[in-house]
This record gives C-alpha cells, sequence and structure tokens, in this order.
C-alpha cells in the first residue's frame, strides 16, 4: 500500500507541474523518475536560468526565485536556459545549488535574499527553508 500513496503523490505533482488553469501549452512535461536522478520535467523558461538556480513557477514558465522569496520554489534548474527555451530541472532529488556564500556540508540552504535564484547557507533553518 506504501508503494500506491507513493505513485499517487508523484502523480499530484505532475498534474500540477504540467498544466495551468485556462493554459493552452504546461509550464512543464516529460516528467521522468528514476531512483538516481529523482523526479526531473523539461519546463519553459519564462526568464534567463542558469544550472543550479532555484525556481518558481513565473507566467508562461519558470523563473529564478525571487531575491528574498520565503516560498515558491518548486524546482532546481539542471541545464541552463534563455526566455523561451526549454530546460531540465530537478523537482525531487540531490542537485548542486548557486550560492551567494561560501558553504559547508551539513549547512542548511535557505533562499538568498540579495541574489535571485541562488541559494544562501546558513547554520540554523530558517522558516524560509
Amino acid at each position: 500500500m506504501k508503494w500506491l500513496k507513493q505513485i499517487l503523490f508523484l502523480a499530484a505533482i505532475v498534474l500540477a507541474f504540467s498544466s495551468r488553469a485556462g493554459a493552452q501549452n504546461p509550464v512543464c512535461s516529460q516528467f521522468s523518475f528514476t531512483v538516481a536522478n529523482g523526479l526531473t520535467a523539461t519546463c519553459t523558461a519564462s526568464a534567463g536560468i542558469n544550472a543550479g538556480q532555484i525556481l518558481m513557477i513565473s507566467g508562461s514558465g519558470v523563473a529564478p526565485l525571487t531575491a528574498g522569496a520565503t516560498s515558491g520554489a518548486f524546482a532546481v534548474a539542471l541545464t541552463q536556459a534563455s526566455s523561451g527555451q526549454t530546460l531540465v530541472v530537478l523537482i525531487s532529488g540531490q542537485a548542486q545549488i548557486s550560492s551567494d556564500d561560501a558553504c559547508a556540508v551539513g549547512k542548511y540552504i535557505i533562499p538568498s535574499s540579495s541574489s535571485a535564484g541562488n541559494g544562501h547557507c546558513t547554520s540554523l533553518p530558517g522558516s524560509a527553508q
């Protein structure tokens, strides 16, 4: 029964990110899950994106998470793209995240308050994690 719950959870994620109310084209498509890579998807960029940036849904695509945001993060860019191009994102799994400061193993990553799409290392978890 546990595996059924996991499949239903993954199906809910796919539906949530593959369509928008009233939209003709999905923000993300081509979802894939492997044990090695986690849950990935192909998404359309609505702004310039670099690999490692934390992303949010923005307009008709994905964009770097706004500096100082405390919610809205949903994926990490695995590839780069210009506005209107497609990129591969990681929704669940492990990825390298761009950071606005030096980061060490064992630290928490929260959204940067000064740099859009970047993380910020901290010793203690914050409300924005």
